[in-house]
């Protein structure tokens, strides 16, 4: 069988390159016949290196290069982006980021993958597309070269699979959109739930909620009744406890008990969640239905619920959502400065217990933040005005209009059936297949065959430092004659 590996994420977290380097392992050791595509330098504004510098790609370069030694795979099976790609079909501009999520070339969207590229970059979902056309232009670029080499090499190799990194930006989405429009099967490589493995979505996105659905609700009817239920629990207790599961814990900072000083428990008191914007930009299936985006809906029900004073919303700001004075960011502030009484502001670096605010307020609001399920396991009622991936868990009451979240928040509910939470807790502690021959042995570090790819030689490390030198250097005379 061949198969065909996308492989450009090795400065991401090792875990990500280690679990692309195992999988690749397992069909070697099966006979198959393995290629992969490699970046030299080909992708001029890549998630980990969007300013294209001469130290970074050379980590990796020498990572990736490191990691096909250990394989011992065939110089001629290591494939190149195409050169000489003509661009000049690509728009110069696009007049809205509704224009730019329906463009598509090649037979595919590049669009969505590149809306999801810029707001990356720029941690902000709702930008200007004529004020950033030129880095709009360089991720679509990028994305068109990405595309015209994974069609290429369809066609020329002919896969049976391919594998790539999660697929939601402009240099990995082209690979899935290409693979399904040929027929081929893609798996997207991701995290799993929990360390010591990783997650293959096949012809899907990590973002796909149907598919986390099956998976989860499978993996839940195949494990003995007890020992399930037990590893449900497990995944609660530990998030509580801020400990790092598949990926860092965002509350391990935070001062445990505390709530805010003004919290008055005799009012009616609703802990709204909320969760980074940009992130999920660029992927139209996880659009809110109800709102135009997490600030919309925070407004409307302040505007809504003013009348009563016994009632104050909370809204406990993700982490993530950091002082870099995006869109989201902003109109949080200048909903601050307005003072309008019923509400109340938690700012992403507050020492505010996210757990004891679920436990002291009536009702949690969310639109799509873990916090959603996780209050119904702690036993205080959830109520879902969006989409999420456990939404179709039974474990929250769901709002389809701004009327009926007004009705679900005003009056007194019951908390869903732990059962739910359970099932969908259990699936990221059991979702994903064990490492094989790579070793995690940090969240974020681990080995492949006994080697680490962290001790690189003196005279790499003195590359990699004169060629940094080199990059800031360039990046001062650029701003200097922008």
């Amino acid at each position: 069988m061949k198969v065909l590996f996308y492989s450009i994420n090795t400065m991401m977290k090792v875990p990500n390159f280690g679990s692309e380097l195992d999988v690749m392992k397992q069909h070697l050791d099966a006979g198959d016949e393995v290629f992969v595509i490699a970046c030299q330098e080909n992708l001029n504004s890549c998630l980990v290196n969007g300013q294209h510098w001469k130290s970074i790609c050379y980590q990796c370069q020498s990572r990736f290069q490191r990691g096909m030694d250990l394989l011992h795979m065939p110089k001629d099976h290591i494939l190149p982006f195409l050169k000489n790609v003509d661009y000049s079909l690509l728009p110069a501009t696009f007049n809205s980021i509704k224009e730019l999520l329906q463009y598509s070339i090649l037979g595919i969207n590049l669009g969505e993958g590149v809306v999801a590229s810029v707001a990356a970059v720029l941690k902000d979902h709702d930008f200007d597309t004529l004020q950033h056309r030129a880095l709009i232009r360089q991720k679509l670029k990028m994305s068109y070269l990405v595309a015209s080499t994974i069609q290429h090499y369809l066609e020329t190799i002919k896969p049976e699979k391919v594998y790539l990194y999660n697929g939601r930006l402009a240099e990995t989405r082209p690979v899935m959109s290409s693979c399904i429009k040929a027929g081929v099967d893609a798996y997207a490589v991701e995290r799993a739930g929990t360390q010591g493995k990783y997650e293959l979505y096949k012809n899907a996105s990590p973002l796909d909620i149907d598919y986390w659905t099956q998976d989860f609700k499978r993996l839940w009817t195949e494990n003995p009744t007890g020992k399930r239920e037990a590893l449900g629990e497990q995944f609660y207790v530990e998030r509580r406890h801020g400990q790092d599961q598949g990926d860092t814990s965002f509350t391990k900072k935070q001062l445990a008990n505390f709530l805010p000083e003004d919290f008055d428990a005799s009012k009616k008191n609703i802990g709204i969640f909320i969760t980074s914007e940009y992130e999920l930009a660029g992927y139209p299936d996880r659009d809110n239905p109800i709102y135009t985006d997490q600030n919309a809906a925070i407004r409307q029900l302040s505007d809504s619920l003013l009348s009563n004073p016994n009632i104050v919303l909370w809204v406990r700001m993700h982490p993530n959502i950091t002082f870099s004075k995006n869109t989201q960011l902003l109109e949080l502030q200048e909903m601050a400065r307005q003072e309008i009484p019923n509400l109340k502001i938690i700012w992403p670096d507050s020492k505010v217990d996210t757990y004891a605010l679920v436990d002291h307020v009536d009702t949690v609001l969310t639109f799509g933040s873990t916090v959603g399920v996780e209050a119904t396991y702690w036993g205080t009622p959830s109520v879902l005005a969006g989409r999420a991936y456990y939404e179709y868990f039974d474990v929250c009451h769901i709002a389809r209009s701004h009327d009926e979240l007004l009705h679900l928040l005003q009056n007194p509910l019951e908390n869903k059936d732990k059962q739910g939470a359970l099932a969908y807790g259990h699936g990221l502690m059991t979702n994903g297949y064990p490492f094989q021959t790579f070793v995690q042995t940090e969240l974020h570090e681990g080995t492949f065959l006994g080697e680490s790819f962290q001790n690189e030689t003196f005279w790499k490390r003195q590359k990699t430092y004169l060629l940094r030198k080199m990059d800031k250097l360039q990046t001062k005379k650029k701003a200097k004659n922008a």
